[in-house]
Formats: structure tokens, C-alpha cells, sequence
């Protein structure tokens, strides 16, 4: 009876929530008008129906995509004759999609957890499995697979301490949620005790690694992209700060205006998270008054350019191949912080700011090995900044070490191919 009564007022909430979010929904649209494109797929509507018995995989945002594309390859090839349905919530998710995969999946925007809109979608789709990445707990969604006897698998499940102590509070629902689902893979034995403290039976938990180590962070660049280059040519030195947020632009460009005064060959690869964002960025490296190119612009590189806006997506990886340092944003600030392995793979010395909960368990790897510096502050930030760039040879050995936690934790991907198997197997 309680637990009637907690999904009843979890569904009140959704519905009082729906005008916040289509407000939200109306914001973004008026920094970006391809929000409206499927917008319709949130509330259950799809335009397509799949009959034959798919895979429905969510993924939240870009970085769940990306983590996901090498099981979503695996799948594809042993198992030609089971559709896919990849969902996401964001429009750089769903531009991935778009981008990795093209025709040979369906995709759509995944639907908000109220319970009409859920049995919409569902009637639209014959399911054989359902594989959540990282820890999207939809009640109504995981009650209703539940009910139709579909398996659920959380893949990569996280869940940091934070998300803990919120979900301890109202354990006695958490609970009933997590043991609808058949199988929760985790990233690491700190989260899994921590499903385990929340009440989820030990055997549908299996600690398998982080699959983002497994991620192929592979770039083509084009010849005609000349100033991917550049860095050879040039003789210079080149710095990225990568996935910036609100506030952090700022302490970049005026750390950035402070090193040229020591380093005046240097460059700086300034790469905003949210593609909304870009014109604002622009207008503020101008404030700045330093020489800028834009990626989309294509313009050469010349001896008097010190800042390149990449105002961009899904090509970040490129321009990693070509800096010397690298800064992880929404660190500095408490956005969670970002992934730091494009940068691992690409022998960089790498620098984050104080909050990387999103990312907990690599950082802690590579801070474990030496592979990560923590700058907590402006004068910790740029003292790391003229040590790395004064000391090639302590780039390299921090790169070195960052390549070396890399490899070492790679293998994830498999292990959670071998816990899906069976289910796929399944006629």
C-alpha cells in the first residue's frame, strides 16, 4: 500500500512538473531552433512503429552515446537480425546518433516518465531488452517493463554519494524500483556497495569496470583543414580547455592573457560544452581583445592568432591530437566535471578543477597514478600552467602515465557484452 501511495505522488509531481519543463523546452529553442525538430517524440509520440523484437538503449547525453557506440557495434555485427532503438534526452546526444550511425538504427528522443506518455511509447515498439546507461531510474518507465515482463539491464551504473544520500531518504522506493531491473552493471565496487546499501539484491549486481575506457577516440582529419596542423608548421604551443562552463571562460582567457606574457607563442583551443553557447564565448574572447579564429570559419592560423573558438561538435578528439596541455572543464565550478580520457589517449598532461563527480571513479584512477593535477584555485591553476610549459619532459611523463591508466582499465565493453548474451539469444 505504501508503495502505491509513493508512485501516486511521484506521478502528481511529473504532472505539476510538465509546465517548468515545457518552459525550459521553450528557452532552448530560442537559443536553438533545432530543438523543435521531433520534439513530439518526449511526449510518446514516435514516427515510427518497430514490430520486430528490438533493443531499446538510453543514453542520456553525448558522453553515454559515445560510451555505448562499442557495444552498439558488437551487437550489430553478431546479431544483424535484432533492431536497435537509441535513445536519448539531449540534442547532442541525438546528433551523435545521427552522426555515428546514420541509417543502420532507429533513433528518437526518449520520453518523459509520466505514465500515459510512457504505454504511448511502448505501444509503439516490440521490446526484447532495454539497457539503460549510467543510472537513469524512470520509475514509471522500469515499473511498466517490469509488468510486460521485458529485462532491464543498467549498464555503467554509477552512483555517486551525493545521488546516494538524496536516494536513501526515500529508500523504501528505491528499493522496490532497483530490483525490477534484471541485471545492474557497475563502473566500480564503490558503487555497487552503494546499490547494495539502498537495497538491490546482490545477485542482480555485477561489478564490470567503466566501459567509457573502451571508447575508440579515433580521429580522420581532413588535408584541406589545414590548421589541424598547424602545430608543426608553427613551432607552437598549444593548450585546450575542453567542455567549458559558465564562469570558467572568463579564468581561461585571463590566465590565458597572463601566460602570453611569458609565452607569447602560445595558443589556446577554447571549446565551450553547450553549442548554444558559442556566439556568447565569441563575444567574450573579443572582450579580451586577443586574435581569434572560429573552427567553422576555416581560416588559416597565422604568427599573430593566440585563441581558436572551437564552435563545434563531435570532432573535439582532433584537437586534442595537436595541444601540449589539456584543462577538463565544468570542474572549476560545480558542474560535475567531464571526461578526461580523450585527453589520456592523446598523451596529455591533464588539469581539473576541484568537482569531477561525474567522472569520479577515472579521475580517481588517474590521480591514483599520478596521471591528474587538481588545481583547486587561479594561482594553483596557472603556477601547473608555466611549470607544464616551461618542463617539456614533465609533460610527457604525466601523459605517459595518463596513456598508461588508459589501457590499463580497458576491457568493460566485453564483460557487459557477455551479461547481455543471453538475453539476446533468447527467441
Amino acid at each position: 500500500m505504501k508503495i502505491k501511495i509513493l508512485y501516486i505522488i511521484y506521478n502528481i509531481f511529473m504532472y505539476f512538473l510538465q509546465p517548468i519543463l515545457f518552459l525550459n523546452f521553450l528557452f532552448r529553442i530560442l537559443k536553438n531552433n533545432m530543438y523543435l525538430k521531433n520534439w513530439k517524440e518526449r511526449y510518446g509520440f514516435l514516427k515510427f512503429s518497430i514490430f520486430k523484437k528490438c533493443i531499446l538503449i538510453h543514453c542520456v547525453s553525448l558522453g553515454e552515446v559515445k560510451a555505448i557506440i562499442p557495444l552498439i557495434k558488437i551487437i550489430q555485427k553478431k546479431y544483424k537480425y535484432i533492431p536497435i532503438l537509441l535513445t536519448s534526452t539531449t540534442l547532442t546526444g541525438l546528433n551523435q546518433i545521427k552522426k555515428e550511425f546514420s541509417e543502420s538504427l532507429y533513433y528518437a528522443y526518449f520520453p518523459y516518465d509520466l505514465l500515459i506518455i510512457i504505454k504511448k511509447f511502448l505501444k509503439k515498439i516490440n521490446l526484447r531488452l532495454v539497457i539503460i546507461v549510467e543510472k537513469e531510474i524512470w520509475p514509471n518507465f522500469i515499473k511498466e517493463l517490469h509488468l510486460r515482463k521485458i529485462p532491464i539491464i543498467i549498464a555503467n551504473a554509477r552512483l555517486s554519494d551525493k545521488s546516494f544520500k538524496r536516494y536513501k531518504k526515500i529508500k523504501f522506493f528505491i528499493k522496490n524500483i532497483l530490483n525490477y531491473i534484471n541485471i545492474i552493471a557497475s563502473q566500480s565496487i564503490d558503487d555497487s556497495n552503494r546499490f547494495l546499501a539502498l537495497g538491490l539484491k546482490k545477485e542482480k549486481l555485477k561489478t564490470i569496470g567503466n566501459v567509457k575506457f573502451d571508447i575508440n577516440y579515433s580521429c580522420i582529419v581532413k588535408k584541406k583543414q589545414n590548421y589541424i596542423n598547424f602545430n608543426n608548421n608553427h613551432k607552437r604551443l598549444v593548450w585546450i580547455a575542453a567542455s567549458t562552463h559558465p564562469g570558467e571562460e572568463k579564468i581561461i582567457l585571463k590566465l590565458h592573457l597572463n601566460l602570453l606574457k611569458k609565452f607569447p607563442n602560445l595558443i589556446l583551443i577554447l571549446a565551450p560544452r553547450h553549442p548554444e553557447r558559442f556566439k556568447k564565448v565569441s563575444q567574450m574572447i573579443k572582450n579580451f581583445k586577443f586574435n581569434c579564429i572560429n573552427y567553422t570559419n576555416k581560416n588559416s592560423i597565422s604568427e599573430s592568432t593566440h585563441v581558436i573558438l572551437y564552435d563545434d561538435i563531435g570532432r573535439l578528439e582532433c584537437f586534442y591530437k595537436i595541444s601540449d596541455i589539456a584543462f577538463i572543464g565544468g570542474s572549476f565550478f560545480n558542474y560535475g566535471g567531464h571526461n578526461p580520457l580523450e585527453a589520456a589517449i592523446n598523451k596529455l598532461p591533464i588539469l581539473m578543477g576541484p568537482f569531477f563527480k561525474n567522472f569520479h571513479d577515472i579521475n580517481i584512477k588517474l590521480k591514483q597514478n599520478n596521471a591528474l593535477i587538481i588545481v583547486e584555485n587561479y594561482e594553483i591553476f596557472i603556477m601547473w600552467m608555466q611549470i607544464l610549459l616551461f618542463n617539456k619532459s614533465l609533460r610527457i611523463a604525466y601523459g605517459l602515465r595518463a596513456l598508461k591508466v588508459f589501457y590499463k582499465y580497458q576491457g568493460a565493453t566485453k564483460n557487459l557484452f557477455y551479461l547481455i548474451k543471453d538475453f539476446l539469444d533468447k527467441k
